[in-house]
């Protein structure tokens, strides 16, 4: 069970984290283990594996646009600390479509100086939880088929140029609803539009794209559009692409001149083909480094 503890900056969560999980190891039939939230989602597997219950913390405010899904998918629990309850709404909202339970953390629990009577505490309320979550799962579903449009990247492009000004009249002819904007992680995720869409364009730099940020790109993207003029240099993050087996386009120099339709009508349909399977490939090069033997000293400093 993956537990988050968030607080206002991280630093009274750990506290807590770590004494629950020294007390849970200690006094119960169960193990249990705290971690900062950057190294859980690079290890997600291995605490899984490993422990029965993970203690997570870190500041409430991580929780963004761009990331929900990962505490959606990764997260039994999110416990939000006494002094930024007026964050749980929002926190809710973003985890809306997941079946994780964002609940405030009892002050009972939080405060109590007793680690061993806070403990018991704690567990009865994760079993309530647990139960809850198990209920919310059948009804929630998590996967890419909740994600409605399809999202392409164009690297080395612009939108006023006039080879996507001729796709952008033909889309409008065939009555493809589709949406321009400029790429940054968080609008990737955080796509609020009131009109019908069914393909959105997000053009980008190439120096946009982080190796540690990709798994949360390829979780959205349906399909690269790499110009030409683009291609210098590209070659490690075309890799990236292709382990996640998301459909690439390379127009030629001659083929951007000549504004050639069919190439862009079967990269279409390719994206369209991939996007229908909803299939998410994990990359354990990109998402599942090994994880690190914890140390420790008298129990009471512990490090990896």
């Amino acid at each position: 069970m993956f537990i988050y503890v968030g607080c206002s900056g991280g630093g009274t969560s750990s506290i807590f984290c770590q004494k629950m999980a020294n007390e849970i190891s200690q006094q119960q039939n169960l193990t249990a283990v705290f971690t900062d939230v950057e190294t859980v989602f690079q290890q997600q597997r291995e605490y899984g594996n490993a422990y029965d219950l993970i203690f997570v913390y870190g500041g409430i405010g991580a929780i963004a646009h761009h990331n929900a899904f990962d505490f959606g998918q990764l997260f039994d629990v999110v416990f939000v600390a006494p002094q930024v309850r007026f964050l749980t709404a929002k926190i809710k909202t973003l985890l809306a479509g997941f079946p994780t339970i964002v609940k405030d953390i009892p002050m009972k629990i939080f405060g109590r100086m007793n680690t061993k009577e806070a403990c018991a505490l704690l567990l009865d309320e994760l079993i309530v939880l647990d139960e809850k979550r198990a209920y919310h799962s059948d009804i929630v579903a998590t996967t890419k088929a909740q994600d409605k449009d399809i999202e392409i990247m164009i690297i080395g492009g612009s939108s006023q140029d006039s080879y996507f000004q001729y796709f952008f009249k033909q889309w409008e002819a065939q009555e493809i609803f589709y949406h321009v904007q400029s790429y940054s992680l968080e609008s990737l995720y955080h796509f609020d539009i009131q009109k019908e869409v069914g393909l959105r364009v997000l053009f980008a730099s190439s120096g946009q794209l982080k190796e540690a940020d990709f798994a949360k790109v390829a979780r959205r993207i349906d399909g690269l559009w790499l110009m030409p003029a683009a291609k210098l240099g590209f070659e490690k993050k075309l890799k990236w692409f292709n382990d996640y087996q998301i459909p690439v386009f390379q127009p030629t120099f001659n083929e951007v001149s000549l504004k050639d339709q069919a190439g862009v009508t079967e990269f279409l349909l390719s994206v369209s083909y991939y996007t229908e399977a909803t299939k998410e490939n994990s990359i354990p090069l990109y998402e599942a480094p090994q994880m690190k033997k914890r140390k420790s000293f008298l129990n009471i400093f512990v490090w990896e």
